[in-house]
Formats: structure tokens, C-alpha cells, sequence
């Protein structure tokens, strides 16, 4: 899932604007990869349909490691070894639900349409290529599988590592302790929990040549005016992994409340959360929670964000 809203923050508030950098740039560079990451990029982006085996996945990914050896680019491939956190998991169960609810709906609904329509042979194969890909994007990698592909990136020569629990707290814990120079991800929340610079893009860039961009965290927190505490409370605020967000509060808001209070705990006790003109409160906590339930949920999922379990 990652974190909600980060990067389209940064671009809207135009407060920090990346470096953008071609595989020149990286040579030399050691890379530590979100295996998991790349494995769903290869799902996505090499297969279609429910069938994949363990050997699509792994030619797709040793490929992407081989251009970047090429390119004289040092990776670390970074895997998950265990259970994320029962927050993740309550949270990742909702949403695939949800989504996977929305996406079977909107299936039904094309697939009547194929049925009973005489539309032309084109807006036919539309259609088909809509449903492929909503089928598509509801796939799920299974565990085994993903056991065989990185033996097979480790027998073709290149280093794997496999985390205690979920790959982001061994890549943080890369970034940290100096032993790479960017983490390859998309997600966000590496940069939150501690990630110094994260490199997004990298697919296509060794796939085509084009570019990608590095978000570099103690520069974002200058461009934001947040310490690193704050940043952490405002990953919570904008919906991560391990707490639902609060309605009505999306990115720039959140970053606003921050800035503004601090803390998320400082925001619910504030008129800015409390005080409204209207019959409904302005912003609505998830659930049935309380405010004292929602600053206790925050502080254990900052702690998550926090936690290096690799080094234990």
C-alpha cells in the first residue's frame, strides 16, 4: 500500500522538486532494491491474465539487474523474510477488499455490456483490454513463488538479502548505516521511516534508457520546514499502512496541520479539528475511535516506522 499522497504533495505544493538522474549518474552507485516492489512491477508488467510462474517473474527481474551491472550500478536485492506488522495486515486486507469489490463491479458491468452491445469491433476489444487489466491489477504474488524467484536472482549471481520481517525496515537500515547510496522504490513511507535517499523510476530507466528521480529526505524536511518527528507524524496523517486516515484530512491539509501544530495529537485538540460552522464536525475520526484511540495508534505505528528488527 505505502504511503498515501506523499509525492503528489510535494509536486503540488511545489516545495521540493527532485533531482533527475540517468544511468551515467549511478555508476559506481550501489542500489539497494524493494525486492517486493519489483516483483509486483514485474507481475504488472510482463504477464497479463491469472497465469505467471516463478520463472516469468525472475527472467524479468534478473534482466533489470543485469542492465543495471551493466551500467556499472551495484544492487542489493532487498526481500521481505517474514509477517509484516498486524496493522499492515489489517489495513492491506480492507483495502484489497475494497478494491477488489469496486473492480469485480466494474467488471460485471463490462462484461454485460460485450454481451448486449453491437458496438463496433473496436470499443469491443477496449472493453476486453479494460477488463484485462482491472483483473490484472487484483493479482497477488504468492509467498512460495516469491521464495523461488530470488533463488533464482541469487543463482544468477546476484546479492539477495531477505529481511527479518518486512523488506523496509532492512532497507532503511541500509540507507542509515551508509552500506548503499539510494533505496529503488516507489514507496514513500521508506523515506519517512528514515531512508536518506530513495530513487524512483528505476524500472524504466535501465529498461529504456530514460530517467529517474532521487528524493532526498533531509532536503525535504528544509523544503516542508518539518524536523524528522514531525515528518513522521505527518506519513501518519496521511493515511500509511498501519492507521486509516481521518476524513476530510487529505495531503496538503495534513501537511498544513503539522506545520502548523506539530503533532497529530496537538491538531485533535486544536479548534482547527474541533470547531465548526456546520451541524457535521469538519473532520471525521475512522471508526468508531476516539481521539485519545487515534494518538495512541499513532504512536505505535511511528514506532513501527521507527523499528529495525534486521538488527536485533
Amino acid at each position: 500500500m505505502g504511503l498515501k499522497g506523499f509525492y503528489p504533495l510535494l509536486k503540488k505544493t511545489c516545495a521540493y522538486v527532485p533531482d533527475v538522474v540517468g544511468l551515467a549518474d549511478l555508476e559506481g552507485k550501489t542500489v539497494a532494491m524493494d525486492g517486493d516492489y519489483f516483483l509486483y512491477k514485474a507481475m504488472h508488467g510482463t504477464t497479463s491474465g491469472t497465469t505467471f510462474t516463478a520463472k516469468d517473474l525472475a527472467t524479468c527481474v534478473i534482466r533489470w539487474l543485469r542492465a543495471a551491472r551493466n551500467a556499472g550500478i551495484t544492487t542489493i536485492f532487498v526481500t521481505s523474510g517474514g509477517a509484516p506488522p498486524v496493522e499492515k495486515i489489517q489495513q492491506c486486507l480492507a483495502g484489497r477488499k475494497r478494491k477488489r469489490g469496486r473492480q469485480e463491479e466494474k467488471i460485471q458491468v463490462l462484461e454485460e455490456k460485450i454481451r448486449a452491445s453491437t458496438c463496433p469491433i473496436g470499443d469491443e476489444l477496449v472493453m476486453r483490454d479494460q477488463i484485462c487489466r482491472m483483473k490484472d491489477a487484483v493479482r497477488c504474488i504468492d509467498p512460495i513463488m516469491a521464495v523461488d524467484v530470488v533463488r533464482q536472482v541469487r543463482d544468477a549471481g546476484f546479492e539477495c538479502v531477505e529481511s527479518v520481517s518486512e523488506a523496509d525496515f532492512m532497507l532503511v537500515l541500509l540507507s542509515e548505516q551508509g552500506r548503499c547510496d539510494y533505496v529503488a522504490t516507489d514507496d514513500a513511507d521508506i523515506l519517512v521511516s528514515g531512508a536518506h535517499r530513495t530513487l524512483r523510476g528505476l524500472v524504466p530507466l535501465l529498461s529504456s534508457g530514460t530517467s529517474a528521480r532521487v528524493f532526498t529526505r533531509a532536503d525535504i524536511l528544509s523544503a516542508l520546514g518539518l524536523t524528522s518527528a514531525q515528518l513522521l507524524e505527518l506519513g501518519c496523517l496521511l493515511s500509511c499502512d498501519y492507521q486509516a486516515p481521518i476524513s476530510k484530512v487529505g495531503p496538503v491539509t495534513a501537511l498544513r496541520m503539522i506545520q502548523a501544530h506539530g503533532t497529530i495529537k496537538a491538531f485533535l485538540e486544536s479548534d482547527a479539528f474541533t470547531s465548526t460552522k456546520k451541524k457535521k464536525p469538519r473532520y471525521e475520526l475512522p471508526g468508531m475511535m476516539t481521539s485519545d484511540d487515534y494518538v495512541r495508534q499513532t504512536t505505535r505505528s511511528i514506532a513501527i516506522f521507527q523499528s529495525r528488527p534486521d538488527i536485533l
